[in-house]
């Protein structure tokens, strides 16, 4: 560590997204000099991992299952935890304001915001008196709990309800299949999903896929619609249809906190986003930097989407960047993922994903998303152990000895039904999935043998 740092120099974490606790995880108090400041603020105690929040509303998790307690995490790597609710940040000065009028600012040498965003479209009139907004995740799970005793109670079980979400990316379709799975044996529950258009980032065989999944659990699917107006027991819809509901989730995507949209003069984008070079800071500020949902790149001509996928993978490179900067060293460039590995969950054991072009289906699928999913909540609950069920070298030495044709084999072309939708990836063995991670693992790591694998498929599904 640089040993010219001034003294009481105070590096701010804001907000415990996944990328910040991610730092705190990683770099303790000792690895500091002593007269360095570590501060977390964040306005709950709770992080939560999005990964398993549909898992969670499922009642496939328990909260414990997906929950990082951030005061205990800086409590154990030696850092400070301010429990309070940012209004602004006064970068020109190094400045942190409170909402709390009792709080007096916090003077910063170094920020990293790491603090998420609000649900798209939540200031139209009525959706946040009738709505549940899927943003922020900490409200999420206690405003479903009202909602179970208000409208799903067992003396309620004969009648019916009404269960409209709006939102067509993987948040609103995994919150339909989820509720569903949460609601359907409580009640006579009509589920309907409102879309401008049905995963929109994702393959068009995925979505073709999804949609005959929804199909299949009697999920009414209404696309390119888009909501005029909120009403108590009533949407309006834009070719003025109205759909009545009970229960109203509005999952429509990610939007800037006003507190740095319109209360940070911080280099931001059109959409209020604070703009960020490769390495993670700050293009207007160089003691600044963002991570997750609330930065974008504007050097990037496809700069990554509002996912917890992103924001997990830039941890690591925020991390060693944060020394850097302290140890006046270059900076590391994040360079997102061009295709990553998409699992949504659908509620009844199974999940859908997609990777390389390619549709997984099946219980083998939700049983690799629990894996990684559980390794990942791993690394904060116990930070000592290591995975017993499949480390990375056991992986490793299995990819190397896997061929196209033995990849082909694993990776299945589904039956006679499936073949016009597209390739569709089977397990064998229905709750396996070792031998498909390793596939999948290979294919990232190896180009031409993930294109010799595709070939492999293709000719499959051309002569089956």
């Amino acid at each position: 560590m640089d040993k010219s740092l001034k003294q009481n120099f105070t590096v701010v974490l804001l907000g415990g997204g996944h990328t910040n606790t991610q730092v705190i995880n990683t770099l303790h108090r000792n690895d500091f000099p002593d007269h360095t400041e570590l501060i977390l603020v964040s306005d709950g105690d709770k992080a939560f991992y999005s990964g398993m929040i549909p898992g969670f509303l499922a009642r496939l998790y328990c909260e414990s299952d997906l929950v990082v307690s951030l005061s205990q995490l800086c409590q154990s790597s030696g850092w400070e935890f301010i429990y309070a609710s940012v209004n602004r940040i006064e970068a020109n000065r190094r400045l942190i304001h409170f909402e709390d009028p009792n709080l007096r600012a916090l003077k910063y040498d170094c920020l990293l915001a790491n603090v998420g965003s609000k649900t798209f479209g939540s200031d139209l009139p009525g959706v946040k008196k009738y709505a549940v907004c899927t943003r922020p995740l900490s409200s999420l799970g206690s405003r479903l709990s009202e909602l179970d005793e208000l409208h799903f109670s067992k003396e309620q079980s004969s009648t019916s309800r009404e269960l409209v979400i709006v939102g067509g990316g993987a948040a609103g379709c995994e919150m339909a299949m989820a509720l569903q799975s949460r609601w359907n044996s409580r009640c006579c529950l009509s589920v309907t999903l409102i879309v401008r258009r049905l995963l929109p980032q994702r393959a068009t065989r995925v979505s073709t896929r999804l949609r005959q999944i929804l199909q299949s659990k009697g999920i009414k699917l209404i696309e390119n619609s888009s909501v005029s107006s909120v009403n108590q027991n009533h949407i309006d819809l834009n070719d003025d249809s109205q759909i009545p509901f009970d229960v109203l989730i509005w999952a429509t995507g990610a939007e800037a906190h006003s507190f740095i949209s319109k209360n940070s003069d911080l280099s931001l984008s059109k959409d209020g986003w604070i703009e960020v070079f490769p390495t993670l800071q700050s293009i207007s500020h160089p003691e600044v930097f963002a991570a997750g949902d609330c930065c974008t790149f504007p050097s990037m001509s496809s700069p990554p989407s509002k996912s917890g996928v992103f924001a997990v993978r830039q941890g690591p490179v925020l991390t060693k960047n944060l020394l850097a900067f302290l140890n006046k060293l270059p900076l590391q460039a994040y360079n997102p993922q061009s295709d990553f590995l998409s699992l949504l969950m659908t509620g009844d054991g199974k999940a859908l994903g997609t990777k390389f072009g390619i549709a997984f289906y099946g219980r083998w699928v939700w049983k690799m998303k629990d894996w990684i999913d559980r390794s990942w909540m791993r690394t904060f609950h116990n930070r000592d152990s290591k995975d017993s069920f499949m480390d990375a070298e056991s992986i490793s030495s299995c990819k190397q000895s896997l061929s196209a044709n033995t990849a082909e084999r694993v990776l299945q072309i589904g039956n006679e039904s499936n073949r016009n939708e597209g390739l569709e990836v089977y397990s064998p063995r229905d709750d396996e999935f070792s031998e498909q991670l390793q596939v999948l693992e290979k294919m990232s790591s190896s180009p031409q043998f993930a294109a010799e694998v595709i070939q492999h498929l293709n000719k499959s599904e051309l002569s089956s």
